[in-house]
């Protein structure tokens, strides 16, 4: 979530915009506002501006370029479309893999026909490189050119759940885990690491992906959509790498290509700003055999997991799951059936993990 703050200095307007990156369970943490002065803007002219797309269009640039700060020559006394221009330019940039939580903060200060812009970024010019050589390392290792895109997108997924834990602590010494340099090359990072990364990689393996914004348990949050075969899918990387009680983290697929309706379940966004998500063709536990739609469904996976003496399950449930369900359920097998075990159930996703099932000798 974006919130904008603007202080008006005498013999120059000078505004400051602060982004802020919030994801569930993290601190927001406010940027000091740095004051421009007309001393600072003695750097050489960047080029005359015409308008404001072209205004929109050179602060894009000025972004995809590293740039901290650039002057252009513009007449213009409307500082309300300035301003929309800056932040079009910078929400633009965002579009393009690997930029998308690049900037931390921009503003800028007009005296006359003069218009300095500067931007201030999470990470410096060369941990930007530094993430993108690691990620085209990474995805050489783990994408091949036979993998469909189901597939592609399944261990892209897994590297980052698996090589990043989140940051249960949020401030200005760990800035960087807002980016993908947070997942690649710290192995810490907050939502929008983990989508930055996801955008990055994803894209680079040839899946047309974008970043979606919205919250989740009333916290900005930030995850990716997916386009394979034509159809989209939500895919939440930050969502699928929790953090047990005992501190254990485990790889999950709860919101592994997902549609509008199960990410609405814990998720908020603008629906009609993204594409139409109602396709279950790709979902892993469907893609993977592990969908039951029917209770009967259900008995007959017990069944068959109990006759083979398997130690564990995981299924996904086409209808709501609960703990007292499940005991019912438990409690009409014979007793004969298993000695013990133990059971997870994510009810936001109607997923059932079996586990330490023992029996009698």
């Amino acid at each position: 979530m974006r919130w904008n703050r603007w202080i008006i200095v005498t013999a120059c307007l000078v505004i400051t915009l602060t982004i802020s990156g919030g994801c569930s369970g993290i601190e927001k943490v406010e940027r000091s506002v740095r004051q421009i002065t007309a001393a600072e803007t003695t750097s050489e002219t960047s080029g005359i501006l015409e308008n404001m797309d072209q205004l929109e269009e050179a602060v894009k640039y000025m972004v995809m370029n590293h740039s901290e700060k650039e002057k252009f020559l513009m007449n213009t006394t409307d500082m309300d479309q300035v301003e929309a221009a800056i932040v079009k330019g910078v929400d633009q940039a965002s579009l393009v893999p690997g930029y998308y939580s690049l900037v931390n903060g921009y503003g800028y200060v007009s005296s006359g026909y003069e218009l300095t812009v500067t931007v201030e970024y999470y990470i410096t010019k060369e941990d930007l490189v530094r993430s993108k050589e690691k990620a085209d390392e990474v995805l050489d290792a783990i994408v091949t050119e036979e993998m469909s895109d189901y597939e592609k997108v399944l261990v892209i997924h897994d590297y980052i759940v698996n090589n990043t834990s989140y940051a249960q602590v949020f401030n200005e010494e760990n800035l960087k885990a807002h980016t993908m340099f947070g997942v690649l090359i710290d192995g810490q990072a907050v939502c929008q690491g983990y989508t930055d990364a996801f955008h990055y990689m994803a894209n680079k393996a040839g899946v047309r992906t974008i970043n979606v914004e919205g919250k989740a348990d009333g916290q900005s949050h930030a995850w990716n959509m997916v386009d394979i075969d034509g159809e989209w899918y939500h895919i939440d990387t930050t969502w699928d790498d929790p953090v047990m009680e005992t501190g254990e983290e485990i790889l999950n697929y709860d919101f592994f290509n997902v549609t509008n309706d199960e990410i609405l379940k814990v998720h908020e966004y603008t629906v009609s700003d993204y594409p139409i998500a109602d396709s279950s063709l790709h979902n892993y536990y469907v893609m993977t055999d592990r969908l039951v739609k029917s209770e009967k469904e259900l008995v007959d996976r017990l069944n068959r997991l109990f006759d083979r003496e398997e130690s564990e399950m995981e299924v996904k449930a086409d209808f709501d799951l609960d703990e007292s369900y499940m005991e019912k359920l438990l409690e009409s097998f014979t007793q004969g059936e298993y000695k013990t075990l133990s059971y997870s159930i994510n009810e936001d996703s109607d997923r059932l993990w079996i586990m330490d099932v023992h029996y009698w000798d």
